[in-house]
């Protein structure tokens, strides 16, 4: 079948007129079409060559204007409609929509509203997946310059296949960080070793400051419903001198509470320990006296972390003799563990031991008394 062309001069039709010579549509044997081109292109069924608006659907009124594409199945339609808004569609309930870019898909939104990216079969709402290479992101930033850009995307920098992370584009810093194991690295979470090394094993909660500030890390707590100032709540701060610190901006008290009872108390004044009758039973005089406080054995010693002289007791040497004031180490604890005294509890001991010797030195007084007599 031979070219079928159209003469501009045969045309009355809007959107066919020319005021020259020219072919204006031209259908071909393969019943292509072409509008502005004597050659449509063999792979499409309809060529619009020229410039400036090539393609125009207008209505009347409010009718809506629409674009329908079939596939091979009669139930498979497209459609672009514009109504007010401009609609991309659907309609058949197994078909999905496919966006590519150097002939490659890129993102789907599946029958069901589910959007991937990267994926084509999205397992949420938003699905991201870099495959085998790179690692899935979403970068929030804004024209201003400074410290503006985030980033938050699975994966951590230099660790492969593992965590989840924001990172902070601009400072080149990880600011929050989980890794595979659930730990969470917060502050500067670039910090070695990084929450998922060895070092940091069991750890839940690693809150970390550059290691070139001596601002330190901390976690703050405060009731002020307005906000803070410098002023109020509760500090756990470590700072560059390696001491951690543990202040009450407020003047209030710190308490420490195990299973639910009230243990220990540091005040303005200092630290006291809870000595409340109502959480005491079976109470009754202490067998330990003056032979036993005799036993002990006072010590002095370097510890071997710092190299500091102390003086004290020996756990070890303690227990045989006052089995309570001692505690051995705890089994399968995520650190090494090891014996320790209760000091505090010593001094009822020692208190003892002191009635008993003021005994003794009464005893005799009365005795020299009456023989001075």
């Amino acid at each position: 079948m031979a070219n079928t062309k159209i003469p501009v001069e045969l045309s009355s039709t809007p959107g066919i007129v020319d005021n020259s010579d020219a072919t204006a549509i031209t259908i071909d044997s393969g019943e292509r079409v072409g509008i502005g081109t004597t050659s449509p292109s063999s792979s499409t069924k309809l060529e619009i060559n020229g410039d400036g608006e090539l393609l125009r659907l207008d209505g009347s009124g409010g009718t809506a204007r629409s674009m329908r594409f079939r596939g091979l199945s009669t139930s498979a339609l497209a459609m672009i409609t514009i109504d007010g808004s401009f609609k991309l569609h659907c309609e058949d309930s197994g078909t999905h929509m496919e966006f590519h870019t150097a002939d490659t898909e890129r993102m789907r939104i599946t029958s069901s509203g589910d959007v991937g990216i990267g994926t084509q079969n999205p397992l949420t709402k938003l699905h991201l997946d870099t495959g085998t290479s790179g690692v899935p992101r979403i970068r929030f930033s804004h024209a201003n310059t400074g410290n503006d850009s985030f980033e938050i995307g699975s994966g951590l920098d230099g660790i492969t296949n593992a965590g989840w992370q924001i990172k902070d584009v601009d400072a080149v810093v990880n600011r929050f960080m989980i890794d595979t194991n659930g730990n969470i690295g917060m502050g500067n979470a670039n910090v070695t070793p990084t929450v998922s090394a060895s070092a940091y094993t069991g750890a839940c909660l690693h809150i970390a400051q550059s290691t070139t500030s001596s601002a330190g890390a901390q976690i703050r707590l405060t009731t002020a419903a307005g906000g803070h100032t410098g002023s109020d709540g509760s500090f756990m701060s470590h700072y560059s001198d390696l001491n951690t610190y543990y202040y009450n901006a407020d003047g209030g008290n710190h308490l420490f509470y195990v299973g639910g009872n009230l243990k220990f108390k540091v005040t303005s004044s200092g630290g006291e320990s809870v000595s409340d009758e109502k959480y005491k039973e079976n109470i009754k005089d202490i067998s330990y006296g003056l032979d036993i406080v005799k036993s002990l054995q006072p010590r002095e010693f370097t510890w071997k972390d710092t190299k500091e002289e102390g003086i004290g007791f020996i756990a070890q040497e303690v227990k045989p003799l006052i089995n309570e004031v001692v505690s051995e180490p705890l089994e399968n604890g995520p650190h090494e563990s090891s014996y320790t005294l209760n000091y505090d509890a010593l001094t009822a001991v020692l208190t003892k031991a002191i009635q008993e010797q003021q005994t003794i030195i009464e005893d005799l007084k009365s005795r020299i008394e009456t023989l001075e007599g």
